[in-house]
């Protein structure tokens, strides 16, 4: 009968049960073990041993063994639950685990060294995964200029801007129009017609070039595949373009829900152009110099050196610019926000 009430030194426990454990693994070797090597050094039988401590222990159930002659299923060999001592790690592991400790040391000097082993270890055993990975973290990491450069060179397409990307974009925008409007920072009050109406598209979900004036806005607009479509003037009984603007045409496109924009492209590409949008919220208003009612839009006033939204279309543009000015409507893909 086990001694139950016989009382072990803990060490003296400790040294049993790793015993044990010792004696576990010395015969599943021996179960691996072909009949030449059998005939060399012959088997030892452990089982008087592994009673007497389990006696000594009170009776605790041991681990589970193999059987003389009975092989570890292929589970456990993948496992490597019967090729080492327990608590022992074998030589390619030891090996890979000193190399992923270098590697986290020499490539990730800032990353705490069991991240930076985690993630050498990742990269060995997942090559292909990794790089993926790893070059969705780098195209997220992308300055706008970046981002916009692989649209240009057909490497990204516009509907594939990561939501990440898109965060970057908005984010340098608006930090640009903040910037602008901070006497401190702008203390010339160098207009931004540009960059308040680039701001309001890109929340649109609109993509829009960066470090580009309302010229070369105005100049993207009409590429071939921009997106936007330039309404057309009013014509005569004839079919012929009189050269105005069709401010009704405008609304109603604004109003049914389209995104407009009025443009004025400066013949004088040292000066600067000006382009706002339309609030169709705010109605049309009714022009004496304009001669009938015009739509109201929102913009940077060069006159009044600040934002104007809601205001008449007659206090952004005057009536010599008509020849040089044009409705474009955004008919394109937009940007689809995240859904939360």
């Amino acid at each position: 009968m086990p001694n139950q009430n016989k009382t072990l030194h803990p060490l003296r426990q400790n040294i049993s049960e790793r015993r044990l454990q010792e004696i576990e693994y010395l015969e599943r070797q021996q179960a691996l073990q072909d009949s030449f090597s059998t005939r060399m050094y012959g088997k030892k039988d452990y089982s008087k041993e592994r009673e007497k401590i389990q006696q000594e222990l009170g009776g605790s159930s041991s681990p589970q063994k193999l059987q003389v002659g009975e092989k570890p299923s292929e589970q456990d060999l993948q496992a490597g639950r019967h090729s080492q001592l327990p608590g022992t790690r074998s030589p390619a592991k030891r090996f890979w685990d000193i190399a992923d400790e270098q590697t986290a040391k020499e490539n990730y000097p800032k990353t705490p060294i069991a991240v930076g082993k985690e993630i050498s270890r990742y990269k060995r055993e997942n090559p292909d995964e990794y790089a993926s990975y790893l070059k969705k973290w780098q195209d997220d990491q992308k300055s706008w200029q970046e981002i916009d450069q692989d649209i240009q060179d057909g490497k990204l397409s516009k509907q594939d801007i990561s939501p990440a990307q898109w965060d970057t974009i908005l984010n340098k925008s608006q930090k640009e129009l903040d910037d602008k409007q901070d006497p401190q920072k702008n203390p010339e009050q160098k207009p931004y017609c540009n960059i308040y109406a680039r701001n309001r598209l890109l929340q649109q979900g609109i993509y829009m070039e960066p470090d580009k004036n309302a010229n070369q806005m105005i100049e993207d607009m009409d590429k071939k595949g921009s997106g936007w479509e330039k309404l057309p003037k009013k014509v005569d009984a004839l079919g012929h373009s009189t050269g105005k603007l069709d401010h009704q045409e405008a609304q109603r496109r604004a109003e049914a829900g389209g995104t407009v924009v009025a443009t004025y492209h400066n013949p004088n590409n040292a000066e600067h152009g000006h382009i706002v949008l339309l609030n169709p919220k705010a109605g049309m208003k009714r022009s004496g110099k304009w001669g009938g009612e015009v739509p109201s839009v929102d913009g940077y006033n060069t006159d009044t050196k600040q934002i104007t939204e809601g205001g008449s279309l007659s206090e952004q543009f005057s009536t010599p610019r008509e020849p040089h000015m044009d409705y474009y409507e955004y008919t394109g893909p937009k940007k689809e926000k995240e859904k939360e």
